[in-house]
């Protein structure tokens, strides 16, 4: 009865990889499969499941980003060491130092190891920052493992959905996030949204889809596709174009920021315009604005200025014919392609390659914590990090600095010297007297 619900799933991760890993890949993944399916053929799923299932699914949600066969193998085997006692040893010899690293990154911390619950989160998150900080593929198969949990949580007892939901909306959501992981981050990120206050999710989506997906709104938004179409097609830019709806948890953020009712939020849908160029990037936005009128002070530039995880696209907020205000994002080809699949689409995993993760996740995370007021700082200041925003200015010499959102004059000097921050009296931002206390903004 197992062989049914393994052999398709198997199966299905062989044709995800069959375009871009060598045949000999199948042997090696059905032999990863086997090993893993020995070690937890006692094992069921809260769901009824066998256990196999859910690291295959792992492994089917990388193949799609289409990582390297040893990080597939890696998906395979993720829980064999937490859930069944097989050492980092023997799945050295069996996979090799790689695959050993990845597997013991992703284990949790052994309880007895733990001075307590908090105490155990702790470490196994410093253990994940730390085996991350040595190969990307660490936190790639740690949030698979997460979406494919949240997925499947309806199973779990009620206050244990929850505590997973809040761990996932404070940690691992912006962790997809920082890495670029987007689709994955807003599908945790309205999972736990939904669990956490399920009323507020149901309104939400209630009232959107009786304000926006009328009939009418989509005749709309169809109708405004179709014209930037033909106006950037009659304007030489070959174009795809179309709308998407922002999702919950968004759209919530937006009301707990300076509006409060849902009927404040006017950017609920948004057109994404995929080029084939960065100069076509910047053509099509002149033409935009020529057609739509631009709100003032709504553009954001992250192709001159790309997010610290490679993300780039032009962001701008125009006037629609919706009678509404409407986002209009711009990337070329490759742009969207680091936009869907993040760290995946601009770094393949070799074996014996390793890549350093961004300082500004690893800062402050590589002290062992103590005791378990320790523990909870530690975790608190990951997840200030992680949901703190950036800020990039210029030096006088045209370098980019990120810093943290509402950084100022004072905290640039401090980011170049202690000494200069120490003896600044004074800024010229954009060429002219500013305060050293007032916040920058992007370009500055």
């Amino acid at each position: 009865d197992d062989c049914e619900v393994v052999v398709p799933l198997f199966e299905q991760l062989c044709r995800s990889v069959k375009d871009y890993l060598e045949p000999s890949a199948f042997e090696e993944l059905r032999v990863a499969t086997d090993f893993s399916a020995w070690k937890h053929r006692e094992h069921r799923r809260k769901t009824g499941e066998p256990y196999i299932t859910h690291p295959l699914t792992v492994a089917i949600y990388l193949a799609e980003l289409r990582v390297d066969l040893q990080t597939l193998i890696a998906a395979l085997l993720h829980d064999v060491q937490e859930d069944s006692g097989v050492s980092k040893q023997e799945i050295e010899q069996r996979f090799g130092a790689r695959v050993a690293h990845l597997v013991d990154g992703v284990s949790k911390i052994e309880k007895i190891e733990a001075r307590s619950a908090t105490d155990r989160e702790a470490r196994t998150m410093r253990k994940m920052v730390l085996a991350t900080s040595r190969d990307y593929a660490v936190v790639m198969i740690k949030l698979a493992d997460r979406l494919h949990n949240m997925r499947t949580l309806g199973s779990l007892p009620a206050d244990k959905q929850r505590r997973i939901a809040l761990q996932t909306r404070d940690i691992f959501a912006p962790i997809a996030m920082r890495f670029g992981l987007y689709n994955w981050g807003r599908e945790l990120e309205d999972i736990a949204f939904s669990i956490i206050h399920p009323k507020r999710y149901k309104a939400i989506n209630d009232a959107v889809s009786k304000r926006f997906d009328t009939r009418r709104q989509k005749r709309q938004l169809d109708r405004l596709v179709e014209s930037l179409l033909k106006t950037l097609a009659d304007n030489g830019v070959n174009a795809r174009v179309y709308a998407r709806r922002k999702h919950a948890w968004a759209i919530y953020q937006k009301m707990q920021g300076k509006t409060r009712r849902l009927n404040d939020v006017q950017d609920i849908h948004g057109i994404r315009i995929i080029v084939g160029s960065r100069d076509d990037c910047y053509r099509a936005l002149g033409i935009v604005h020529a057609a739509y009128k631009p709100v003032p002070e709504r553009f954001k530039d992250y192709i001159a200025l790309p997010k610290a995880n490679g993300y780039q696209s032009l962001h701008t907020l125009v006037h629609s014919e919706l009678n509404d205000r409407i986002e209009v994002q711009i990337r070329s080809e490759e742009m969207q392609r680091v936009a869907e699949y993040g760290i995946a689409a601009h770094w393949r995993y070799k074996s014996g390659d390793s890549a350093a993760m961004p300082g500004s996740l690893m800062d402050g995370y590589l002290d062992e914590p103590g005791e378990d007021s320790d523990a909870a700082e530690f975790l608190d200041q990951l997840k200030a990090d992680l949901s703190s925003r950036e800020v990039y200015v210029f030096t006088p010499k045209h370098e980019i600095r990120t810093l943290p959102a509402d950084a100022t004059a004072i905290d640039f000097a401090y980011s170049v010297h202690t000494d200069i921050g120490n003896h600044c009296v004074g800024a010229r931002i954009n060429g002219s007297p500013g305060s050293i206390f007032a916040p920058l903004s992007n370009g500055d």
